[in-house]
């Protein structure tokens, strides 16, 4: 049996971030607005609907006012480019990734999860 340290151990969202990142359309990412500013807009909308997840990890965002973004005009845009409904991706936020000082894990895949990756084509990659 293998001992693993809790000491510093660290626990992300990842299931419902994974797939918005791999639905995120390139399209998404070309706008009026250059390109960096539309990944913060990304990431503005995962930290709406997921603030625990593990794509903010060290990361500072500029505020929606210092972009000049307007948070639910971007979330229909996403939508709307991707054809879904981000709700429908709800139950993957219960998939988390576990960090420890000797490895990275992730909980279990439910069934339900299962059949949402499935039905949008999506590969949970191992950590």
């Amino acid at each position: 049996m293998r001992k693993i340290s809790t000491d510093r151990v660290k626990v992300y969202e990842y299931g419902m971030s994974f797939v918005l990142q791999s639905l995120l359309p390139e399209s998404f990412l070309i706008n009026s607005h250059d390109k960096e500013t539309l990944h913060f807009s990304f990431l503005h909308i995962v930290k709406h609907v997921s603030p625990k997840s593990y794509l903010l990890r060290n990361t500072d965002l500029p505020s929606l006012t210092d972009l000049h973004i307007n948070l639910e005009m971007q979330l229909k845009r996403y939508e709307r480019l991707a054809g879904i409904s981000i709700e429908i991706l709800r139950p993957l936020s219960e998939l988390y990734l576990v960090e420890t000082k000797e490895c990275d894990m992730l909980s279990e895949i439910t069934s339900e999860m299962n059949e949402i990756l499935e039905r949008l084509g999506v590969k949970i990659n191992a950590v």
